[in-house]
């Protein structure tokens, strides 16, 4: 056994979702593959505060002989510094996470980690602990005599099955979210020019069947959790399987869930399958449409057409489920024509809430491409990564079809109609119980010192629980974003 012992390393996030406490999927799973391969391991999690000097001190009594250490491409110069503060003689360090998958071997060139993981990690990080050599683990990235070697990529998991879904069991649990995450799936088939997924998660389409779905649920179920969220990229991509799944929770008995379903695609559901999801309990859909006319949808290789979106819609509202929507504001060739066109699409339906993402383009997505080839960046790749955000309002390319202030008015614009739709979700949701005052009581919801307020109590623990119990005698049925 090469490595014994693994700490790792989750670092503060920067932007809009920093004090996000959710439970980190990716990490868990590996976390979980090591338990299950006899090798225990320990989560830092430094979204809950811990500083460098208290990270090195938890490292010191906890003895690992590798830290592995998170690193996500917005805000990775942060970690960084995190990972040269803590390095030691006294064990390795290995990388991992999107940004790896992302940039690869140059990322041991801009740290001295000694190792890195590209795509999945599960095999190659127990490869590496078990002492396999070097350069027979797919997927490493490593130092030898002064070289940066980075062997080949694997083939994708295929039977994900075997890979035992997260425990949590070196996590700190009760201090995150117990929103509890599930993937059913990995992979997407699909070709948004905007998007990094074939780089980081690959193209194949690979799913758990719907038994080992339902076993992670009845976990949870069993120890008193009622609230997930599936986080797929493409959850529906196969209707047969989604139907299924649901039907074994009813067969099992898993009642009162409140569920999210993020990643779905207005052209692979229906009325069926959107019946059998309500049924089950899932109550919030998230879609992503991306922009608002069919002109795009072609330009960014969505797949679908204006008609397959706004049917899913009326189809998902139709069933009273709460429908967040996600658009990208200035894709390569969109007009400011467009972006209204997104905007008007928006504010036409009765949704719940809404995000409109100022794109930054990542390496390994055709939009990165397109526009480090006719050179538009006004802001290099460094800085807009470390120093922006999906929601900030500062562009970091221009194209002939939108200027670099035109692209600002818009994403401003587009903060404003967020906020529109927002308060008429509260507003929709309060009028049972306040009538005629509900629109008024929306606008007093929505002041921005009364939201930052609500926004601040609710990123903790205690603070959520009232906010939600509050919310639960007012009888308001408001899911808060």
């Amino acid at each position: 056994m090469r490595f014994k012992k693994v700490a790792f390393i989750v670092p503060p996030f920067d932007g809009r979702n920093q004090d996000n406490r959710g439970l980190l999927l990716g990490v868990g799973y590996i976390s979980q593959y090591l338990f299950d391969n006899k090798i225990p391991n320990k989560i830092i999690d430094m979204r809950f505060g811990y500083t460098v000097p208290e990270i090195k001190q938890k490292i010191k009594e906890f003895k690992p002989d590798l830290v592995a250490v998170l690193v996500f491409t917005n805000g990775h110069r942060q970690t960084y510094d995190v990972i040269e503060a803590i390095k030691s003689d006294k064990y390795k360090t290995v990388l991992g996470g999107y940004h790896v998958s992302t940039i690869k071997s140059k990322i041991l060139e801009e740290t001295s980690a000694d190792f890195a993981i590209k795509v999945e990690g599960e095999e190659p990080m127990l490869e590496l602990c078990k002492g396999v050599p070097f350069e027979k683990i797919l997927n490493l990235i490593y130092r030898r005599n002064g070289k940066i070697i980075e062997n080949p990529t694997r083939g994708p998991v295929l039977d994900l099955d075997r890979i035992s879904f997260p425990k949590y069991e070196g996590f700190e649990f009760e201090k995150y979210d117990h929103l509890i995450p599930i993937c059913s799936s990995r992979g997407c088939p699909y070709l948004c020019t905007f998007c990094t997924t074939a780089t980081t998660a690959g193209r194949r389409f690979r799913f758990r069947s719907p038994e080992n779905v339902i076993s992670e649920l009845k976990m949870w179920y069993d120890k008193g959790f009622r609230n997930y969220c599936f986080i797929d990229d493409n959850f529906t991509l196969i209707k047969s399987r989604v139907i299924e799944i649901c039907k074994l929770i009813e067969k099992n008995k898993l009642t009162g869930l409140k569920i999210r379903c993020a990643g779905i695609r207005a052209d692979k559901i229906d009325r069926e399958v959107l019946t059998y999801m309500k049924k089950i309990g899932i109550d919030q859909i998230g879609m992503g449409v991306e922009v608002g006319n069919d002109k795009m949808l072609k330009i960014i290789k969505k797949g679908e057409s204006l008609a397959d979106i706004e049917k899913a819609i009326r189809e998902i509202l139709r069933l009273k489920f709460d429908l967040q929507l996600y658009f990208v504001i200035g894709n390569q060739y969109e007009t400011a024509k467009d972006v209204e066109d997104s905007f008007n699409l928006a504010l036409k339906y009765p949704i719940s809430d809404v995000h409109f993402y100022n794109p930054l383009p990542f390496p390994g997505s055709e939009l990165f491409d397109y526009v480090s080839k006719n050179n538009y960046f006004i802001e290099d790749f460094d800085t807009y990564v470390n120093e922006y955000c999906h929601f900030s309002t500062k562009p970091v390319f221009e194209t002939p079809e939108l200027s670099a202030k035109e692209r600002t008015k818009l994403l401003k614009k587009s903060k404003k109609i967020e906020k529109i739709i927002l308060r008429r979700y509260f507003a929709r949701k309060m009028k049972p119980s306040l009538g005629i005052f509900a629109t008024p009581a929306s606008f007093v919801f929505m002041f921005e010192p009364v939201r930052w307020s609500i926004n601040t109590f609710f990123k903790h623990p205690v603070g959520k629980a009232i906010v939600k119990k509050s919310m639960e005698i007012l009888g308001w049925d408001i899911h808060y974003y």
